[in-house]
């Protein structure tokens, strides 16, 4: 209902006769809005009025001009309505406002009003309204903190969950030409934000931080529309362009691409979502948890055309690659091609989860990543991990070439993940492993059995990056080992086992202080050298070929022990035994070098009567083929103390049970 007020009639000039009235009305917007359909101007507005859902009650002021002569007896129309917490809502579309406040006026030209206000989104926000002069369109301009990230991700959604904070937001809507009543209307929607004061917590390039801008731009054509075409930027790293069908309770995606890397998104004619174009760093770690999580609404057909710089898969490294990728039934087939990596993966789907994954590579390159990737923000389970079986005809690792790779991993009952075999077959390294990691309740228990049966070490040192304190050497190791934490979750803190190590017909070289490399912490034998060609220069001047080093080691809670690791070479044998601090990197170790008579000859032939003595000693030695013993009289004891990098080997005096203080620290 509406109720008239101060209602005036009248004809200003009777030589031109024209019947002018004017009065005011108060009553419920939506009766206003209907009338306003209804009269001479619904040719303006009553596409708009036919969209709009309203509430509250209002003022309405008008002013009409009914000619009485001439030929051209069009009526005019002008208003004025005074808006009072009134809501409105557009059909169709996500433009909801509440409590709308403000005047706005009109005319045959259209519609203005500045400095609204109004509440969108929960939030309040600022509204102008204009037209243009000659043009039949209608601008309408909310801003201010509405956050509609929740709008744009979905509410509740994995990404919106992503976001927090709050920024400034400027809406556009634009109601295009002047459809008739009845007509379907043409409402363009323009969202724009800098995102300042809004964190987004996402992997690289996508994550930003509060105080950072990032623009963001969306734009529809006709949000009015049942199929709408969407437009989005997000700074430069992302374009997409989606087509929407909003029949229905909720809005679908029909098809569309997303463009990475600068590149313009253009709309396909496939179904589906078409991710495509460049990037530069891509982290498999950081997005699974994100991957993980269950997802909203229908499935999403998507397919692969993308360029990456380095695909980071569990701190390994792959470079320049090309994905390509398309669903076929439950599987999605994934082609990848490169210089360094190519091959075929198959990620076979149960339910929303990936249930299994196959690659048959003919060769993948990997390299160690440069900083480790922070855990990730799921807590995954035994039994979320997918099956995996990977073959590939050549695998490099830091540009050296390791052979063949077979591995098999599957999820097995009692919520255990189990590695059922991980083998390398080369040259270089030849290896065995099986794993599991077991999960009670909240509890982890990891086990890892591992045998290397042929190894160059020095080589291996090299592709590793430790410290070259090894030339040469064949490696022969067997590790037992178990933690309580996830397979990957490795931390020398809580590693318990046994290892056992054999190398045999290498040199132990000497390490320059400052040398580039990661100290081998476990072979403390690597420290030694350079004392030992100072207390035995007669055998140890250039370096100390061994024939053999071999030992055992207990390891527990972060500390290796042995009591048992032995260097034997031609000249002399040196025993270890003590702590090698796997936790805190560093050694507590007692050192025995004992030199074999034959090196020892000069000493022996100064107790034992002389050079001659000496000689006669070499040739009963070598006509018995065999080796002499040891010189224990020559013997001597270190002890080594401190850092990986940096120990302190100090020679025990044999006169006495103290440490001497001629400390050798290789930092001097």
């Amino acid at each position: 209902t509406a109720a008239l007020r101060q209602v005036r009639a009248r004809i200003p000039d009777l030589a031109r006769p024209g019947l002018s009235i004017d009065g005011g009305v108060r009553g419920e917007l939506s009766v206003m809005l209907a009338e306003l359909g209804s009269s001479p101007l619904g040719k303006r507005f009553g596409g708009f009025v036919d969209r709009a859902i309203t509430t509250g009650r209002c003022d309405l002021q008008l002013d009409i001009g009914i000619p009485l002569h001439g030929v051209n007896r069009e009526v005019s129309v002008a208003g004025r309505i005074s808006l009072r917490d009134n809501t409105l809502k557009l059909k169709n579309s996500e433009i909801a406002l509440g409590a709308i406040r403000g005047l706005l006026t009109f005319d045959g030209d259209g519609i203005a009003g500045d400095d609204l206000q109004t509440i969108m989104n929960g939030r309040p926000a600022t509204v102008r309204v204009w037209g243009e002069p000659g043009k039949p369109d209608t601008h309408i301009r909310l801003d201010g903190k509405l956050g509609l990230l929740d709008v744009i991700l979905g509410k509740d959604s994995t990404l919106q969950r992503a976001a927090s904070g709050d920024s400034d937001w400027q809406v556009q809507l634009t109601v295009r030409g002047a459809p008739a009543r009845g007509e379907q209307g043409n409402v363009g929607l323009h969202i724009t934000s800098t995102l300042a004061g809004t964190a987004i917590d996402l992997p690289a390039p996508f994550g930003k931080s509060a105080g950072s801008q990032r623009a963001l731009s969306v734009t529809v054509d006709n949000a009015a529309a049942t199929l709408q075409r969407a437009t989005f930027n997000y700074g430069d790293h992302l374009q997409g362009i989606l087509l929407l069908d909003t029949r229905g309770s909720t809005t679908h995606l029909q098809r569309g691409t997303l463009t990475l890397g600068g590149g313009s998104a253009v709309l396909g004619d496939a179904a589906g979502l078409l991710l495509n174009g460049r990037i530069d760093s891509l982290s498999l770690s950081e997005w699974q948890p994100w991957m993980s999580e269950p997802q909203s609404g229908p499935a999403v057909p998507l397919r692969l055309d993308l360029d990456v710089g380095e695909l980071e898969v569990q701190n390994f490294m792959l470079n320049d690659l090309h994905l390509a990728a398309a669903a076929e039934g439950r599987a999605w087939r994934i082609k990848v091609s490169g210089e360094s990596s190519r091959g075929d993966v198959d990620v076979i789907r149960a339910g929303r989860g990936v249930e299994k994954i196959v690659m048959n590579m003919e060769r993948l390159a990997l390299k160690r990543s440069s900083a480790d990737k922070p855990p990730g923000k799921t807590q995954l389970t035994p039994a979320d991990l997918p099956a995996l079986q990977v073959t590939a005809g050549e695998l490099v690792y830091n540009g050296a070439n390791f052979g063949q790779l077979d591995l098999k991993a599957a999820a097995q009952a009692n919520n255990r993940y189990r590695i059922e075999r991980l083998a390398v077959s080369s040259d270089l390294l030849s290896l065995q492993l099986d794993a599991s990691w077991h999960m009670t309740g909240r509890d982890h228990l990891s086990q890892v059995s591992l045998e290397i049966s042929k190894g160059d070490m020095g080589s291996l040192l090299d592709v590793f990056g430790f410290e070259k304190v090894i030339k040469d050497g064949d490696l022969h190791a067997t590790l037992q080992a178990s933690w309580p934490a996830p397979l990957a979750d490795f931390s020398p803190e809580t590693i318990d086992g046994k290892l056992n190590v054999v190398i045999k017909d290498g040199q132990l070289l000497d390490i320059e202080p400052g040398a580039s490399g990661r100290a081998l912490g476990l072979l403390s034998i690597g420290k030694l050298p350079r004392r030992l060609t100072l207390d035995f220069s007669d055998f140890f001047g250039e370096g100390f070929n061994f024939e053999r080093i071999a030992g055992n080691f207990v390891i527990d809670q972060g500390n290796a022990y042995t009591n048992d690791l032995e260097v034997d070479g031609p000249a002399a044998r040196i025993d270890i035994s003590g702590r090698v601090g796997l936790a805190k990197q560093d050694y507590d170790q007692l050192v025995t070098v004992t030199p074999y008579l034959e090196s020892s000859l000069p000493l022996a032939g100064a107790l034992a009567g002389g050079p001659a003595v000496g000689a006669g000693v070499i040739v009963a030695e070598k006509l018995l083929d065999g080796r002499l013993g040891l010189n224990k009289m020559a013997s001597k004891q270190y002890t080594v103390i401190g850092p990986w990098d940096a120990p302190v080997v100090t020679r025990i005096e044999a006169e006495s049970t103290t440490v001497a203080d001629d400390a050798f620290d290789f930092d001097e």
